[in-house]
């Protein structure tokens, strides 16, 4: 059996709850995760905690749970149609 694959689910899991949950208790279930997903990744990989957690640290990818999109969007005049609720209209940079 292949365990990387669930060690790289749970220390993303771990990093996604530290970065957006607010609940004190679920930041100390989280760093829990990570620290056995580190722990594992060592035993499998053959480095010490220290090096995983450094590499893990590097990784360029933050964690988001959302995707966000945009579009303009035009009326037969060429007026644009693109409302925001609460800043109003979105132009594009």
């Amino acid at each position: 059996m292949d365990i990387l694959p669930l060690l790289d689910e749970l220390q993303a899991m771990a990093r996604n709850g530290l970065r957006y949950s607010q609940d004190w208790y679920d930041q100390q279930r989280y760093r829990r995760l990570l620290e056995l997903a580190i722990h594992y990744y060592g035993m499998v990989v053959d480095l010490p905690p220290a090096d995983i957690r450094q590499r893990l640290a590097a990784q360029l990818g933050g964690p988001s749970p959302s995707v966000g999109a945009n579009a303009a969007i035009f009326d037969q005049h060429g007026a644009i149609l693109l409302q925001r609720c609460w800043r109003g209209t979105a132009l594009f940079g």
